[in-house]
């Protein structure tokens, strides 16, 4: 038998919802979070093999340049609508809800020759999971083990 078999699985979802939670949090305080689009986003999946719980967390594409950053000098983030340019959807809902005032030439322009740097979104999401979580994590799997024992001693 598996040892996997012998935890919870509620347990493990409770794991995920925690690690979604904490990629969450930590987008919030690195202030890459302007509406709640983004954070709907995420969503972890589970992945159960023999001795292994692997727990995915993904994210909508806008986590990409956040995650990997953009080199400068790139493609302005426009498209044409007819006989002119305007800013892609995201950066146009983005403008209007921070309230941007510059034109979106001048936005675009910014974007596309400004470099950003990629920030580590995993480890600074598991450094808050570590922090905020692991007690609780820990609690659930040793009540579940007394539990566990419990029912091996009655039989």
């Amino acid at each position: 038998m598996a040892l996997i078999n012998l935890i919870d699985k509620s347990i493990i979802q409770g794991i995920q919802n925690d690690l979604v939670t904490s990629t969450v949090v930590t987008l919030k305080e690195l202030n890459k979070i302007v509406s709640g689009a983004t954070a709907r986003s995420i969503r972890g999946e589970t992945e159960i093999d023999n001795d292994e719980a692997t727990i995915n967390i993904f994210g909508g594409f806008g986590l990409k340049y956040i995650i990997e950053g953009k080199p400068a000098n790139t493609k302005y983030p426009m498209k044409k609508e007819g006989n002119k340019f305007v800013l892609v959807d995201e950066l146009r809902y983005w403008k209007k809800l921070v309230g941007f005032q510059g034109s979106d030439f001048v936005l675009a322009r910014s974007i596309a020759k400004n470099k950003r740097d990629g920030i580590d979104v995993a480890g600074k999401t598991i450094e808050y999971f570590e922090k905020a979580y692991i007690p609780k994590t820990t609690n659930a799997l040793l009540a579940h083990s007394i539990s566990q024992v419990k029912q091996a001693i009655k039989r």
